[in-house]
């Protein structure tokens, strides 16, 4: 599991906001949806043991090329507050 940045180009990232919602992006260089999952999870600000999310997982995609040679998964997930 390797993350390189939080936003992908023209992505706003509310994290560490008290805001109705966030959007977090998480990679893999092994094209592992769990561990891009886990990536962008691992972003998220710190909350009450008793407070109660639902993501959603708004974007999947695959970044490759350029002068660092990329290969990696990204998985873009929104953060909503029930009701």
């Amino acid at each position: 599991m390797d993350s390189y940045r939080n936003n992908a180009p023209g992505e706003d990232n509310t994290s560490g906001n008290n805001t109705a919602s966030e959007e977090l992006t998480g990679y893999s260089d092994n094209l592992s949806f769990e561990d891009a999952l886990k990536d962008a999870l691992s972003k998220r600000r710190t909350n009450l043991p008793t407070d109660y999310y639902q993501y959603v997982v708004t974007e999947t995609g695959y970044e490759t090329g350029g002068f660092a040679n990329v290969n990696r998964l990204f998985v873009r997930i929104r953060r909503t507050i029930p009701g």
